[in-house]
């Protein structure tokens, strides 16, 4: 019997187009985007608005404007957005001290 000819080789994987770019939904999407722009606290847009109406409701969090890191925010808005990334706390911290001044 003659041999049987080589299957063809699949098609190499086409690369992976660029991932669009996040998009707010909201003042409070948008919000989240200007602490970090590549979209990583968009992760927590959900706790957010189930948390927080607006941004002024999310205002009353702020504890001292004029504390540094952590202390800027009541302790227990970590654990209601379920934030426990120290890196995303800071994030948050700087964001509603940045509020706090404006």
């Amino acid at each position: 019997a003659a041999p049987k000819p080589a299957a063809p080789k699949p098609a190499a994987p086409k690369p992976a187009a660029p991932a669009p770019a996040p998009e707010a939904q909201d003042e409070m999407d948008a919000w989240l985007l200007a602490l970090e722009p590549n979209g990583v606290m968009l992760r927590y847009s959900a706790a957010f608005h189930r948390e927080f109406g607006n941004l002024s409701e999310l205002s009353a969090a702020i504890v001292d404007p004029n504390a540094t890191g952590l202390k800027v925010a009541e302790p227990s808005l970590w654990e209601s957005l379920g934030i426990t990334t120290l890196g995303h706390k800071l994030f948050f911290a700087k964001g509603l001290k940045r509020m706090a001044q404006s």
